[in-house]
């Protein structure tokens, strides 16, 4: 009696590759220019207005009114599955808008976002004594990622290997309490901030 493995190799793969897609669909990634980054936005942004972006992260200021939410995001170099995986050294501060209400307290500081967006020009403003230009992006679609852990902050020669960012309000035990976040893997927990 000889038996088909062609239903059960069909499944696998299937499971295999959703488990290894990109965090916004297709879909969403369509007429995304890969070729425009951070550098080339800030240096020819009239040129490059209206140019649809994929970009991502770090969450370093959120403001919302009535006519806009904003925030301020740092550049970070995202993986093949769109995760913040690293500080873009060619990056920095950029402004990303939406006409929609964006709640402060779900993007909160210290979150990490991969998003697409439209090219909007620069804006400058103060940043400490200093002033910067900011590319200023209008948003699309977004995926904001959740997690205590942070990539990339500590030099490592893999750049995957995460740094724990430890909650400081955390009311320990003992001293040797872990905190509400310790585990031995290397996976960003769900629901947790």
């Amino acid at each position: 009696m000889r038996r088909s493995f062609a239903p059960l190799t069909f499944i696998l793969l299937l499971l295999i590759s959703t488990g290894c897609s990109h965090v916004l669909p297709q879909a969403q990634r369509e007429g995304i220019d890969p070729d425009v980054d951070y550098t080339q936005v800030k240096q020819n942004s009239e040129r490059l207005q209206g140019k649809k972006i994929l970009w991502g992260g770090l969450i370093l200021d959120s403001r919302a009114d009535s006519e806009q939410s904003e925030l301020t995001l740092y550049s970070y170099k995202l993986d093949r599955w769109g995760e913040p995986v690293a500080v873009d050294d060619e990056g920095g501060r950029f402004l990303l808008r939406s006409p929609k209400f964006l709640d402060p307290v779900i993007f909160d500081k210290g979150l990490f976002i991969t998003l697409t967006g439209f090219v909007k020009g620069i804006e400058t403003r103060p940043v400490g004594e200093n002033f910067y230009n900011f590319p200023v992006i209008e948003l699309e679609k977004y995926h904001l990622w959740e997690g205590p852990f942070r990539w990339g902050l500590k030099p490592h020669p893999n750049i995957y290997v995460p740094y724990y960012i430890e909650d400081k309000n955390y009311p320990r035990s003992h001293p040797y309490d872990p905190g509400p976040n310790w585990g031995p893997y290397w996976y960003r927990p769900a629901g947790t901030k």
